[in-house]
């Protein structure tokens, strides 16, 4: 392929190939790759459900992420501050969280 370049390169300098050529080759080169990732991904990378690899997810983590959205949500609004008073976590909704 690098030969094919070379050549594709001289041939284009002295005019003997337009762009049009030039083109069609960056566009079936990139079609090739595209097609080998496709289907080095359809062989390779494994198809599960949705959930499969968290299995250990629970109900409690559901409520944890929720508290640290909320959280985030609220840092930002105020303008995603340095100051300690806004770098807190309601430790109280995580502990009852936590011990259940």
């Amino acid at each position: 392929m690098g030969a094919f370049l070379e050549n594709l390169t001289k041939e284009f300098q002295v005019g003997g190939v337009t762009t049009e050529d030039v083109h069609c080759y960056i566009e079936s080169t990139y079609r090739s790759i595209v097609s080998v990732l496709y289907s080095a991904a359809n062989v390779f990378v494994p198809k599960c459900r949705k959930g499969f690899y968290k299995f250990w997810w629970d109900e409690g983590l559901n409520l944890l992420k929720e508290a640290s959205v909320e959280s985030n949500r609220i840092w930002k609004a105020a303008g995603k501050p340095r100051q300690a008073q806004f770098l807190h976590v309601d430790k109280s909704v995580v502990y009852n969280i936590v011990n259940g």
